[in-house]
């Protein structure tokens, strides 16, 4: 009988244990007075960043942190807290999450931190799980997080460096240096004006619709897209993917083409001034172009120029067809 009442209030015990609930809704909100010159450092873990441009000389910023926390045994929660510090030109911006010590479980509900501030103001951001996105910007930008998209339009600024472990990367119409990088996630960027593009993904394809400047691109298992893009350099590498190049008129263009494994398509525009020298270890090569003068062919081989031979075309492919079509 004694084992019976042991088991009997045993269980009642782990029962009450296992109806535990912790509730967090807070709300944080915060205003800094600024100048030119202010930078703005984020550390936002797991939650969402929505950033706006507006004309007041103030950064505005509110936090909402909603979840729920069950689970059984002993739960010890640290409740959500925002650390905020102005320090001469620098403004530190920290959210600390709770954690759930023993078996429970931890249900975020909401999680976003609002900012408005001039878009003069130099942002360093740096999270873990959650999306950000900028709109409307004038200055330097630098975004890290591990698992989360990153959105980033109108900008005119001397450099954007974005990085996510597992996500995607979305820039457009980016008048600034680029650097973009993500391991398992794809990176599209639209509408540049004049930049420097550096990127690089391992599992994500990379693509560029409209604009102009110089584009590097790197890709291990993914494609490299170039369209409708005014460029004088070009360097785009990929191990396991397609490279697909479609030219605005350029003058004197570099551009150099590598895939291990998969087709290599340009489309040049008319009149394109280049000197072309294409080789591919086991493809074919079709070309559809104006006269090509001291031409050089064979099975996988084939060098010439077009119109003059100012600049330079060089596509190496181990594994894939090539065409080359002038528009």
């Amino acid at each position: 009988m004694s084992r019976m009442i042991y088991i009997l209030i045993l269980g009642i015990f782990m029962m009450s244990f296992s109806s535990a609930k912790t509730i967090i809704d807070k709300n944080f909100h915060q205003k800094y007075d600024v100048n030119e010159g202010v930078a703005l450092y984020l550390k936002h873990g797991d939650g969402e960043v929505k950033i706006t441009a507006w004309s007041k000389d103030v950064v505005d910023i509110d936090i909402i942190y909603r979840a729920t926390i069950t689970g059984m045994g002993r739960i010890d929660p640290k409740d959500f807290e925002a650390e905020f510090e102005q320090r001469g030109d620098r403004i530190t911006v920290i959210g600390r999450e709770p954690r759930v010590f023993g078996l429970g479980s931890h249900n975020v509900h909401e999680y976003v931190y609002t900012i408005k501030a001039p878009s003069y103001v130099e942002l360093n951001l740096d999270g873990v799980d959650g999306d950000v996105s900028i709109a409307e910007w004038a200055q330097d930008i630098k975004v890290e997080t591990v698992d989360g998209d990153i959105d980033i339009i109108d900008v005119t600024a001397n450099m954007v460096n974005v990085s996510t472990v597992d996500g995607d990367v979305s820039l457009t119409r980016i008048d600034a240096n680029i650097k973009a990088k993500t391991v398992d996630g794809n990176i599209a960027l639209a509408e540049l004006v004049n930049s420097e593009c550096r990127c690089k993904t391992v599992d994500g394809d990379i693509e560029v619709n409209g604009g102009s400047g110089t584009f590097g691109a790197e890709s291990v298992d993914g494609n490299i897209s170039v369209e409708n893009f005014r460029a004088s350099f070009i360097d785009a590498h990929t191990s396991d993917g397609r490279i697909k190049l479609d030219l605005q008129q350029s003058a004197n263009l570099d551009a150099t083409l590598r895939t291990s494994d998969g087709d290599v398509r340009v489309w040049l525009a008319a009149g394109t001034s280049v000197e072309l020298d294409v080789k591919t270890g086991d493809g074919r090569i079709r070309t559809d172009l104006s006269p090509v003068s001291n031409l050089t062919t064979d099975d996988d081989l084939f060098r010439g120029s077009i119109h003059g031979g100012d600049g330079l075309l060089s596509i190496r492919t181990g594994d894939g067809d090539v065409t080359l079509i002038e528009k």
